[in-house]
Parts: structure tokens; sequence; C-alpha cells
């Protein structure tokens, strides 16, 4: 009996919850992995919607042609300049900022001497030309937009946020002066994006140099000072996602990096698993007690008729 319950029920039994455990535990952490990257994904193209209305604002300005002689006439005085800028300049700049949720400022930037400072056109002065961006987006050979990370004055103070710098140098037979478009991204938005509730976890932004633009890890002083991203620090027990931008010129190299520790996203596995242990203790615990009580009845019962043939 004993025997036949091993072969029979016991072995069976064991075999057939292993089985469920191992189908049941891959089943729920395969669908975990998968709902991460689709985060990740979606926070990839949320981030690249959100550029791509700037950089779409940008090639509107960059080929529109009344906006480049307006930037480009040498006014003779004042309220020539202030007709043109409320006639050509204004109206075209800031029919974007209400429309757009992600476009906080839109701002050009020219040497021309007979432009009056103010509104959305302002100087290259000394403290433009010492800034990150004007050094960068000068150094470009081509016109195309260049994304990057700048401080912007706010009734507030100091913010950070992501702008979308370019030269305004389509019209080549025109280029008497220098000319940038500044498009400043709201940084709220951003926030929201790779602060994704349904990931636990830690995002990272990376640019082409593998410096952290963004990231949702507190621990990260990436606002005070350049923060170069570097994969061997990350935690052995940790499982990392990447996103990447093929494709798109003017994110190039850039990467969206997830980290996130095995044991909270296989936390829903490990339920899992204790639930087929505590299946399978039932299954396997009564069996063996009914069998142990039936083979000791016949045990006992055969005893007795072995007495009484004696």
């Amino acid at each position: 009996m004993l025997l036949l319950y091993f072969l029979s029920v016991l072995l069976p039994i064991v075999m057939t919850n292993l089985i469920f455990y191992e189908v049941t535990t891959n089943n729920v952490k395969m669908q975990k992995i998968r709902d991460i990257s689709l985060a990740m994904q979606q926070v990839k193209n949320d981030f690249l919607s959100q550029v791509n209305v700037a950089i779409g604002i940008s090639s509107v300005l960059y080929t529109d042609n009344l906006l480049n002689e307006a930037l480009e006439k040498e006014y003779v005085n004042a309220p020539e300049y202030v007709d043109s800028y409320y006639t050509n300049i204004s109206g075209t700049i800031n029919k974007y900022s209400p429309v757009y949720k992600a476009i906080k400022s839109i701002s050009i930037y020219t040497d021309n001497p007979t432009i009056i400072a103010g509104g959305v056109v302002l100087p290259i002065s000394d403290d433009v030309r010492q800034s990150d961006w004007f050094q960068k987006i000068s150094a470009k050979k081509d016109s195309t937009p260049l994304i990057i990370r700048t401080d912007i004055q706010t009734f507030s103070g100091t913010e950070e946020t992501y702008s979308v710098i370019r030269k305004l140098d389509y019209f080549t037979y025109q280029n008497k002066q220098r000319k940038f478009l500044k498009i400043d991204v709201d940084m709220g938005v951003i926030q929201d994006i790779f602060h994704n509730a349904t990931l636990q976890g830690y995002v990272y932004l990376l640019n082409d140099q593998n410096m952290i633009e963004y990231t949702s890890n507190p621990d990260v002083k990436w606002k005070q000072q350049q923060v170069r991203f570097d994969p061997a620090k990350v935690p052995a027990d940790t499982l990392v996602f990447e996103q990447s931008f093929p494709n798109v010129s003017y994110l190039h190299n850039w990467r969206i990096f997830g980290q996130f520790s095995e044991n909270a996203v296989l936390h829903d596995v490990y339920k899992s698993r204790n639930f087929v242990i505590y299946m399978a203790i039932p299954n396997i615990l009564i069996p063996t007690l009914i069998i142990i009580w039936i083979t000791r009845s016949l045990n006992v019962r055969m005893i007795r008729i072995l007495k009484h043939m004696k």
C-alpha cells in the first residue's frame, strides 16, 4: 500500500505541483517584465513626443520668411521696429505657447544692433555668449537643432529646463545677422513623464556623452553638477531595461535607462510561489493521512484475522 501510494499518489502530486509552480511563476515573471518594458517604451514615446513639439515649432520658425526678414532688417528708428515686431515677430512666436502645454517660452537672440531688446527678441549679450548652450550651438557646423539642459529665470527664481536651440540660417542669402532660436520645454511635463507610477524603480535620461540629463533617483545630484552614469554601480540584484532613439538625429545616442529592484519587480512572482506552496501542502498532507489511516486499519484487521486463524 505504501509503495502504491508513493508511486501512484505522492510522486504524481509532487511532480504536478512542481510543474504548476514553474509555469505559474514564469508566466507572472514574463508578464511583469513585459509590463515594465511597455511602461519604459511609453516613457520614451512621451518624452520624444514633447521634444518633437518643440522641434516642429523650430522647423516652422526656421523656414518663416517674414520672421527672418524682420530679424534681418536694419531699422531706421524705434517705432519702425516696434511696428514690425508686433506685425511679423510677436504674433508668429506667441501663438504656440498657449496651444502647447510643453512649451514654456520661445525666445530669439540676435546681434542686430537696430533691434530693441525686449519681448521675445533679445540681444546676444556677453552673458549669452558665455552660456553653455550658446557655445555649443555656435560650434555646430550645420543647422540641426540642439537639445540641452539650461537654466531659465522665472518669477520664482532659477529653474531647470530643456531647451531646443537652433540657428536661424535657412535663408542663406539674407544671413547678415546672427540669429538663434531658443524654445524652452516645461520641466513639469518632463517630471510627469519620468515619474511613472507603474515603474517601481529609477529611470535615467542619458545624453550622447552618457551624462545624466534627468533621473527619478533622488540620491543623484544631477541638477547641481554634471554626473556621468556608471553601469558598474548598478546593484547585482537589479533588472535593467533600456530604450534608445533610433533614427532621431537630434537625440542621437541618447538613452532612457531603467533599473528596478528584482525583489520589488518579482513581488507578484513570490506571491504566486507562496500560493502554489500553500495549495500543494494540503494536496500532499490529506492523501497521506488518508493512506496511513487505511493501511493502519487494514493492518490491524489482518493481525486480528491471523490471531483467530492461529
